[in-house]
């Protein structure tokens, strides 16, 4: 991938197909927990209400249930930019992202906005 400053990122065809199957994989896997069947314009209201049976610090677990409020669309897509750049490589060697490092980063800096990080469930004992 080659980067121009006053360009986006742009991929060689072999990275832009990688990157395709890559993306195709984490949204239909059915064990990926951030899988949407219609990427469409249809209604994810169903979706929303799929329960919530991961770890209770995790974004599937207690933690997960937490209502955004307070924040911009502006201030998602912040959230966001930043938990794209906090998942990447920090020496740069690598252009590769872990995308579940994408989407965590990306609600703690919500949680972060929202003034409510660490947003954690108590420890039972």
């Amino acid at each position: 991938m080659s980067k121009d400053k006053n360009k986006g990122p742009e991929f060689t065809e072999e990275e832009g197909r990688n990157f395709s199957k890559a993306l195709n994989n984490i949204l239909h896997d059915p064990d990926n927990n951030y899988i949407f069947e219609d990427l469409g314009d249809g209604p994810l209201v169903d979706r929303t209400l799929r329960p919530y049976r991961g770890q209770s610090h995790t974004d599937h677990g207690e933690r997960g249930k937490e209502v955004v409020s307070g924040l911009t669309m502006r201030d998602i897509g912040d959230c966001i930019a930043r938990g794209f750049a906090q998942a990447q490589d920090p020496d740069g060697k690598s252009e590769d992202f872990d995308w579940t490092a994408v989407i965590q980063n990306s609600m703690c800096n919500v949680e972060k906005m929202m003034g409510i990080f660490p947003n954690l469930p108590e420890r039972k004992r």
